[in-house]
């Protein structure tokens, strides 16, 4: 996704990313392919990684949609229109994916009530409100600590252990974050008073 935000925003809107910016990416693309080679089986899954990359071109032009829609838009409205166009969406298709079952369980309303609440209205929430005030490129910079907190979460809650390279890709992922973030507000700040 770090990778497809600024080229979509350059081919479609001809907006090129910041020097800082164009840093941090590179730093983050750097750290994420350490980040995820450590795994037992992750390159052994050809359909897999074909699938996060068709994941992350759909997430790249969320975001970069997003950027143009947010700034002129209010928040609730803005989510109200995402989660319905989704939701429509995942019920035209989702019979052809897979059979369609469902166990009328507590754990499974709880999942169910979890994933709906925290996992998706309050993060497309929080994101959309957002991206009123960051462009899609810093908000792709930052989405990009991610796999940041999902490794240091596994590790806290189920034990799984880092590697050399995972801690140096997570490591350089922050870094890129920060170049990037912090960059861009320094040439913003000499820009704004030269």
């Amino acid at each position: 996704m770090v990778v497809f935000v600024p080229l979509f925003e350059f081919l479609f809107f001809r907006k090129r990313p910041s020097i800082a910016a164009a840093a941090g990416i590179a730093l983050a693309i750097i750290g994420m392919v350490l980040l995820s080679r450590g795994g037992a089986a992750g390159n052994a899954q050809l359909v897999g990684d074909l699938l996060t990359v068709g994941c992350s071109i759909v997430f790249a032009g969320h975001i970069s949609a997003l950027g143009r829609f947010a700034p002129r838009h209010p928040v609730l409205p803005l989510l109200f229109v995402q989660l319905a166009g989704t939701g429509a969406m995942a019920a035209a298709v989702g019979p052809f994916v897979e059979r369609q079952h469902f166990v009328a369980d507590p754990r499974t309303f709880a999942a169910v009530a979890y994933l709906a609440v925290l996992a998706t209205l309050l993060t497309f929430g929080v994101q959309t409100w957002a991206q009123q005030r960051l462009s899609a490129i810093r908000m792709a910079l930052i989405s990009a600590l991610e796999p940041v907190f999902a490794a240091g979460w596994a590790a806290v809650l189920i034990g799984e252990r880092l590697t050399a390279f995972e801690l140096g890709g997570g490591a350089l992922i922050v870094l890129g974050v920060v170049v990037g973030e912090t960059g861009s507000a320094l040439l913003a700040r000499r820009a704004g008073t030269a």
